[in-house]
């Protein structure tokens, strides 16, 4: 009897894998910020991007109860070396049959803090009071769930939400109804914090120069530099690059081409289908597309996703397709130099830029992002006193001094670039407040030096800022009593 138990498991070994043509498609972002000689910051925060309110979120894990203030209180500062977001990476099922399946996904060097619908088991409790390492910690997340028939009349049973509201777009495929934790929904999703150090290296000069670096050991298939300028996406270079090279390029090189097509056939070249691709475009288009700054994007090849992430499904698909942009923030030198002027400022200050460009938008939101870097003492800290992160040719063209400091009253300025650049001159005090301004006559332009009278001020600490275009510069002054 044994060799027809052998006969009959084997046939039917192969009859259910004839039956099981599960594909399972994913699509997510790793996001890393890079200041402008192309080190990677610490940027412990997720995208701007609100998550619906259907979302499950472990905040224990981040975030703690000041029973003082009564006040729920951050703790990513305990995660001392995370500094990459994994932006909600989605799964999506493909099957003629209904399968039951099990999906466990690991976190390398990182943890998962976010998913839709809750996991069937996760990582351990992280205590906000003790700090630890991600370089080390693997985090992980299981659904178990049944993927209905592609045939199926069922419907999904999606949670309340807003008419508008982005996450509406990944639903706009052709993917099939699955079930998990009592959610019956088109996609998984999860989200987390990781230690990575990004491959692609970018820096940039105040003469708008920029090198894009592949420094992996295989071929970056696809790049893109944008940049939104005046309310609309510039494409400043794309293509590939073999190991090992770079692309030069300057800022004032804007392509004629579409951002958006491009990036979704970089998806589609992965794999994805197309409404996939699409989905994903359309789902990031506000942090993609609508925030101010230069970015590139990547295509992350699969041996870094697996490396990351590791995936492990049961039954195991026919086909599994993962496509994921790298997302670098880049900081640009003349906003780089904006931060570190606003550094020793109070609040006060931005609100006095703000009322200035409440006509503007885009330079509104660019304030806004200037002061997140502020108040993450983390980046300006790092920012304000690293001597390497301008070349001494850059420092050379922006640089001015302050005599007599200490000063009674009376003072000048001496720069060593043409004033005739200087659109804004102004002092302020230890709170931001701003108490000085001035216009620069043609005298002061022609010679080079501004005076500034200050006796009417009281004794203390000031900071005398000069804006040149975008870019603030800032140097401390002492004005003693008389």
């Amino acid at each position: 009897m044994k060799p027809f138990f052998s006969l009959f498991f084997l046939v039917c070994g192969f009859s259910l894998q004839a039956q099981n043509d599960l594909v399972v498609h994913e699509w997510g972002t790793f996001t890393t910020l890079s200041c402008s000689n192309g080190k990677q910051y610490k940027e412990p925060l997720h995208s701007k991007e609100k998550l619906p309110d259907f979302v499950y979120n472990q905040r224990y894990k981040f975030e703690y109860f000041d029973t003082k203030n009564e006040v729920w209180r951050n703790s990513f500062a305990n995660m001392f070396d995370a500094n990459m977001g994994m932006e909600t990476p989605v799964l999506y099922f493909y099957s003629t049959n209904a399968v039951n399946f099990e999906l466990s996904v690991e976190f390398n060097n990182g943890t998962i803090s976010q998913f839709y619908p809750n996991p069937t088991k996760t990582e351990s409790f992280i205590s906000p009071t003790v700090n630890f390492q991600l370089d080390g910690h693997t985090g992980y997340a299981t659904w178990r769930g049944f993927v209905h028939p592609k045939a199926s009349t069922v419907q999904p049973t999606y949670p309340d939400e807003e008419v508008n509201a982005i996450w509406r777009h990944p639903r706009e495929v052709a993917a099939n109804i699955v079930d998990v934790n009592g959610k019956r929904e088109k996609y998984l999703f999860y989200r987390g914090l990781g230690h990575y150090d990004c491959p692609i290296t970018v820096e940039n000069a105040l003469n708008g120069d920029v090198k894009i670096t592949n420094t992996m050991n295989e071929m970056l298939p696809f790049y893109i530099c944008t940049e939104l300028i005046d309310g609309v996406v510039q494409v400043h270079a794309y293509g590939s690059l073999l190991k090992g090279t770079c692309n030069s390029f300057n800022r004032s090189e804007k392509l004629n081409v579409d951002a958006k097509e491009l990036m979704t056939k970089a998806l589609i070249s992965q794999g994805l289908y197309e409404d996939e691709a699409r989905a994903m475009i359309a789902t990031w288009d506000e942090s993609y597309f609508r925030s101010t700054g230069m970015k590139v994007f990547w295509i992350v090849p699969n041996s870094i996703i697996d490396q990351l992430l590791p995936l492990n499904i049961n039954p195991q698909p026919k086909e599994v397709k993962r496509a994921f942009f790298g997302r670098i923030e880049v900081m640009e030198a003349d906003f780089e130099l904006y931060v570190k002027g606003l550094f020793s400022s109070s609040y006060d200050l931005f609100s006095y830029e703000k009322n200035k460009y409440r006509d503007d938008p885009y330079k509104i939101q660019r304030i806004d992002i200037a002061q997140h870097y502020v108040k993450n003492l983390e980046i300006s800290k790092e920012l304000y006193s690293c001597d390497d992160k301008l070349s001494i040719e850059d420092k050379l063209l922006f640089e001015f001094k302050l005599f007599p400091n200490p000063t009674k009253g009376d003072m000048r300025i001496n720069a060593n670039f043409d004033l005739n650049l200087v659109t804004e001159l102004y002092v302020a005090n230890q709170l931001g407040k701003v108490v000085f301004e001035k216009t620069l006559t043609q005298e002061e332009i022609d010679s080079q030096q501004a005076l500034l009278l200050l006796a009417d001020l009281p004794a203390g600490m000031y900071i005398v800022y000069l804006q040149v275009g975008e870019a603030i510069l800032a140097e401390k002054l002492i004005l003693q009593n008389q």
